[in-house]
């Protein structure tokens, strides 16, 4: 985000420095902007952020984790498994961040958190915050589906004419 935001001022005061010299290269400049603005997805960083920060934990202190472990996982031993895990969440919590495939990332996100709610259960704190997420998850989902389905319609009425 504050990547984002420093991209559009950088582009901002290119266009003050050349005011003067071309009009139309500050318009193109300003259509940049909205471009980058247009991008952005706010929901896609939220849960990115979750994901990304969970991921780092995950990495960084092996030991607290161990007691969410899976009896089902239990042959690759904490370790592994939450290295594995770490770099998982890291990865999605990336692409999310910076809106990368979120129609992929925010699949598997709805498949991780699934398995996160029914190892740990539905009654409890842990499994309401997951609850809250996957509901998040699902609606950039079906948010980037529409966008997907929008864009292949435009084509198809293109090749119509």
């Amino acid at each position: 985000m504050v990547l984002l935001y420093q991209k559009c001022l950088q582009v901002l005061l290119e266009c003050q420095d050349l005011k003067l010299k071309n009009g139309k290269f500050i318009q193109s400049k300003i259509l940049k902007i909205k471009e980058y603005l247009w991008k952005f997805n706010f929901y896609s960083f939220a849960l990115g952020f979750v994901f990304f920060a969970f991921g780092v934990w995950q990495i960084l202190s092996l030991g607290y984790w161990s007691a969410y472990l899976p009896k089902s996982f239990s042959f690759l031993g904490p370790v592994k498994f939450f290295i594995i895990n770490g770099i998982f969440n890291f990865v999605v919590g990336f692409a999310l961040i910076f809106n990368f495939y979120p129609l992929i990332f925010s699949l598997l996100a709805i498949f991780h958190l699934l398995g996160v709610i029914s190892v740990i259960g539905i009654f409890n704190d842990i499994a309401i915050r997951g609850l809250g997420l996957l509901f998040l998850a699902v609606g950039i989902f079906i948010n980037s589906l529409k966008e997907k389905i929008f864009y292949l319609n435009q084509i198809i009425l293109q090749l119509r004419l």
